[in-house]
């Protein structure tokens, strides 16, 4: 049961671009790599298999779960550049403008964004470059089974560690390279390695009342480190800690209700589409409202809550338009 959850992570990112909330959408964009971590290898063994035309599939399942809403993205930014202009585009976020040399429209045309400083036409484009890579070694085989998984998972704790150690710019090395999604994204891998073990201690309390409060502790946890300074180093990585349980608990959830489990789909379908296009949509909103003569300041939680109404309009008609009919060839892939 995890689509609620997908939406609540997508929103943390939308509170700190929009809102202003420091570390608070960091905790949720490794959380989302850890998830994957775990849904990746989970399909990999359950549906697919590490065969020649299993790897087919998964790939071309792949490709079609992330490129086709975000070409949709992209474009939809490119209109409101056009419209608008890319002095206003990024007097809200910097590096929204329109690609003009071949080295950027490439990255932009193909997903392949190393520089979250770099122009883009979805500003949060550098995790899904993230999220491909990962996807494509998990393919491969790197969480094949136990022992690859621990050694990838060795691998991302020591090069952590090393940041941390090293005192070198958490920024760059240990939350924006993509050497430092290995920790969430292994652990996410030896999550279904161990699903079985983890089941037998986890199942006892993976109650909603208490995925409530855990998430609580998520938000506890994140007021503390913001007020103490640590936000993006220790509290960062207490913060996994506290939402690798949490996924554990959603995990074992046994929701028999259908309606609430149509509802937790349907809300999960949401969060992709928000994550892409938050920006792009809070750059409408925040014109719309100057021309009414109503200023809206950027930063700032109003702001972010005042768009999020239209970010859930904008996300349920590409859910209809885009991602229901692709979801049905990603299924026929998926079967045959």
């Amino acid at each position: 049961m995890f689509g609620t959850y997908r939406l609540i992570l997508a929103f943390m990112v939308v509170f700190l671009h929009l809102g202003g909330w420091p570390g608070f959408g960091e905790y949720a964009v490794f959380t989302f790599f850890c998830l994957s971590g775990y849904l990746m290898t989970y399909i990999m063994h359950e549906n697919y298999g590490f065969t020649g035309i299993g790897r087919k599939k998964y790939l071309a399942n792949r490709l079609l779960r992330i490129y086709p809403l975000y070409i949709a993205s992209a474009l939809f930014s490119i209109l409101i550049i056009l419209l608008l202009g890319e002095a206003y585009t990024s007097s809200l976020i910097f590096n929204l403008k329109m690609p003009d040399n071949i080295t950027d429209i490439l990255s932009n045309a193909f997903l392949i964004i190393t520089d979250h400083k770099s122009i883009a036409l979805v500003p949060p484009a550098w995790a899904l470059t993230v999220e491909i890579l990962y996807y494509a070694l998990i393919g491969i085989g790197l969480s094949k089974n136990k022992l690859f998984t621990w050694g990838w998972f060795v691998f991302g704790f020591s090069y952590t560690a090393w940041v941390l150690i090293a005192n070198v710019e958490w920024w760059d090395w240990g939350y924006f390279h993509p050497l430092a999604a290995s920790l969430p994204f292994s652990t996410g891998a030896l999550m279904y390695h161990y699903k079985g073990a983890l089941r037998t201690i986890i199942k006892p309390i993976a109650t909603p009342v208490i995925a409530l409060f855990t998430y609580g502790l998520v938000l506890l946890n994140w007021v503390i480190n913001y007020k103490l300074g640590t936000g993006y180093s220790y509290g960062f990585y207490i913060n996994s800690v506290i939402n690798v349980v949490l996924l554990l608990m959603l995990m074992n959830l046994d929701v028999k209700n259908q309606v609430w489990r149509k509802w937790d789909k349907a809300l999960g379908d949401l969060s992709y589409p928000i994550y892409l296009m938050h920006w792009t949509v809070a750059i409408i909103v925040m014109y719309v409202f100057n021309l009414f003569g109503i200023e809206l300041e950027k930063r700032t939680e109003l702001f972010a809550i005042v768009s999020i109404p239209f970010m859930l309009f904008f996300g349920q008609l590409m859910v209809k338009i885009l991602h229901n009919p692709v979801e049905k060839i990603r299924n026929k892939i998926k079967i045959n």
